[in-house]
């Protein structure tokens, strides 16, 4: 267990920084640092869906964000859900890709942020216990330390994923809310020696 929260701050620590991690690491300890930056201001009224996507993923390590959800949008008995969306997905088309999507969906009467894990098609979503709310923005950091595992961290709350397939793109949604995506980094992972 010491390793593991050893681990989480070594490698979570400053990638919402637009700089490099410049850290000492100890020697065998991943980290990872970000490589691509974006900011991004996604949403609207409820109804309306904004999104950004970046296709043709040769190398998927890790994401690091802050979600600032500023507003949600429309009254409580809305068809649609006011929500800020992150989603990786697997090599194919459309429905027939493999997915893993970070749900952060707002509450329209009590203001809350509920965060749900949900990996598409009939598949449940799977509740993440962490307490957010509108107006308080959200760190997150997902990242790869296994070929078949990612580390997740909202807030204080570190947690590890399951994954069942190679990334190959990354998709940020914004419906029925003003949502900003600020930094938006892509991490690389290295070894320290």
């Amino acid at each position: 267990m010491r390793f593991l929260l050893f681990f989480a701050l070594v490698a979570i620590s400053n990638v919402f920084a637009s700089e490099s991690i410049a850290a000492e690491h100890p020697p065998g300890t991943l980290k990872f640092s970000p490589i691509e930056f974006y900011t991004f201001n996604l949403g609207g009224e409820s109804g309306q869906y904004t999104d950004w996507e970046k296709l043709q993923i040769s190398r998927f390590d890790g994401l690091a964000t802050t979600i600032d959800i500023q507003e949600i949008k429309g009254k409580p008995k809305d068809k649609w859900a006011s929500i800020a969306r992150i989603n990786l997905y697997g090599e194919g088309e459309k429905n027939a890709r493999k997915m893993l999507s970070l749900i952060f969906t707002g509450d329209r009467k009590t203001r809350k942020i509920r965060a749900e894990l949900w990996r598409g098609g009939d598949t449940p979503r799977h509740p993440i216990d962490v307490e957010l709310s509108e107006g308080k923005p959200i760190n997150l950091s997902l990242v790869a330390t296994a070929t078949n595992e990612f580390l997740l961290s909202i807030d204080d709350l570190t947690a590890t994923i399951e994954n069942e397939f190679e990334v190959k793109s990354i998709q940020a949604i914004g419906s029925g809310v003003d949502v900003k995506f600020s930094p938006f980094n892509l991490l690389e992972k290295s070894t320290s020696e």
